[in-house]
Parts: structure tokens; sequence; C-alpha cells
């Protein structure tokens, strides 16, 4: 079960295909994701599937490390 979305994701075990499920739902919704895990996990491919999905896709996509701010401006 692959998609236009999930071409970089590969697997096909349950939660891999639950995270493309979900990927397919929320890039057709409005609005701001925020993704967290592990360092390594795949956060970025999952934004860019993401943001393909979404009806901004011909925007630009900005990326933010939250652990790079400083606490003050947050």
């Amino acid at each position: 079960m692959s998609s236009p979305s999930s071409g970089e994701i590969v697997g096909e075990s349950v939660p891999i295909l639950r995270l493309k499920e979900r990927i397919n739902r929320i890039g057709r919704a409005q609005g701001s994701v925020l993704i967290r895990g592990e360092t390594g996990t795949g956060k970025e491919l999952i934004a860019q599937a993401i943001h393909r999905l979404s009806p901004r896709r011909e925007k630009l996509m900005v990326r933010v490390n939250c652990a790079a701010l400083p606490s003050a401006l947050v």
C-alpha cells in the first residue's frame, strides 16, 4: 500500500501502514503539524510526505528545529 505521499517510507508492518494512512488523512487537512520523535526516526520524511499531499504543496515548507530555539524565544 504505497501512495505518492509515502514513496520514501518503506515497510508493510501494521504500524507503518497506520502511519501511511495518517499521512494521507493529515496531508489533506488545513493547519500546521508538529512532528515529534527521537533523532533519526524519519520525522523529515513524514513532514515531506504530508507537505506533498497538502493544498500548500506548491508553497515553501518551513522546517523548524524546536530544540535549537532559545527558551526565552518560545
